[in-house]
């Protein structure tokens, strides 16, 4: 019998003893990739709690959510944030509650999860790929080129008079994901500036053009190119 009032009067305190998590949330919208300098449109951002809807955050076109939201009075759980990024596609970020914190959670309306398999940069081999890429608009025009050249491990910038100027594969792996990213855009028209991209590999030559207004790859490039003197 005392065993069981034991039991009957330990229960209680220990639940009484457990502290309700009520965290934060410190939302910040921002690129990924640090050399893009637009602001890409967010325009909602749907936030779930254990698999039900939590919150709907709107703004009201042509006006992008906050650049930092904070949400307080967050409890325990799982939740999942759902948007869509600039190619328009879902991304989610899922993030477990289990602390009376403050939460960071970066959402990257520049984030692409899907990959391209066959990418010319990725898949050199003693080999080169030229990209030529344009920006025309109303009030401008903007051409350039660049080519990459393989041999063995070593990796090039080739220039038009010859030269060969050596980069490391973190520059190969920023192409390739320039190149994914190119090979993603949705085809969709309607913007007063086209940006045009052609890659040139293996006697082999691939186009792609962004009218959508809102990815801006050939500004990042220029930016990027500017930013390391490539």
């Amino acid at each position: 019998m005392k065993k069981y009032l034991i039991i009957f009067f330990v229960i209680p305190l220990l639940i009484s003893c457990k502290k309700d998590i009520i965290a934060t949330f410190e939302i910040h919208i921002e690129n990924l990739d640090r050399y893009d300098e637009s602001e890409h449109e967010l325009y909602k951002l749907e936030i779930y709690r254990n698999n039900r809807i939590y919150k709907v955050l709107k703004s009201e076109f042509p006006y992008n959510l906050d650049r930092t939201i904070r949400i307080d009075s967050i409890k325990d759980g799982k939740y999942l944030f759902v948007y869509e990024n600039i190619f328009g596609k879902q991304v989610k970020n899922e993030i477990l509650v289990d602390a009376s914190k403050n939460y960071k959670i970066r959402i990257n309306p520049d984030r692409l999860d899907d990959k391209f398999k066959s990418s010319a940069f990725e898949n050199m081999r003693n080999d080169e790929v030229k990209l030529i890429y344009k920006s025309s608009g109303c009030f401008h025009l903007q051409k350039d080129s660049i080519t990459i050249l393989n041999r063995g491990d070593y990796y090039f910038i080739k220039y038009d008079n010859g030269k060969l100027k050596k980069i490391d594969k973190k520059i190969i792996e920023n192409f390739v994901d320039l190149e994914n990213r190119i090979r993603n855009i949705p085809k969709e028209r309607g913007c007063t500036t086209v940006d045009s991209f052609i890659f040139k590999f293996k006697s082999k030559s691939d186009t792609f053009y962004d009218g959508t207004c809102r990815i801006n790859l050939v500004s990042t490039l220029t930016n990027y190119r500017k930013k390391i003197k490539l």
